[in-house]
């Protein structure tokens, strides 16, 4: 979490946390802010932080259209996915305990969407 609360403080980004209830966070991008929900565990938390830190990245607004936001969901989680995830250490837990995303994220430390954003984006790359 350190290295996220890092990031987001180079890039002036302040980060709060509510008892949010129906999302796990929100990027407010007028404001450079990311929402947390003080409702999630570390591993929730940590993936959902460096999602929300991707929306920054990419200065998402809000989407216009339903196909937008799937785009900017997706691009959110496959920058998470690659700042969160080590490649050698998904190879080492793929060899442990098998292609199962959530025995995989589990392993990691991250969301099981986490782990099939990262597959995605390593099979593009393959």
């Amino acid at each position: 979490m350190n290295q996220l609360f890092a990031l987001a403080e180079s890039q002036g980004i302040t980060v709060q946390e509510a008892e949010l209830r129906t999302f796990r966070g929100f990027y407010v991008p007028a404001y450079r802010t990311v929402v947390l929900s003080s409702l999630l565990n570390e591993v929730q938390k940590r993936s959902t932080f460096a999602h929300e830190l991707g929306h920054a990245y990419y200065d998402d607004s809000t989407a216009p259209s339903d196909q937008v936001a799937e785009f900017q969901e997706r691009r959110a989680n496959e920058w998470a996915a690659e700042l969160l995830i080590d490649p050698y250490e998904y190879e080492r837990a793929e060899t442990l305990y098998g292609p199962h995303p959530g025995g995989l994220a589990q392993a990691l430390g991250v969301t099981r969407e986490l782990v099939e954003a990262f597959r995605m984006t390593f099979a593009r790359c393959a």
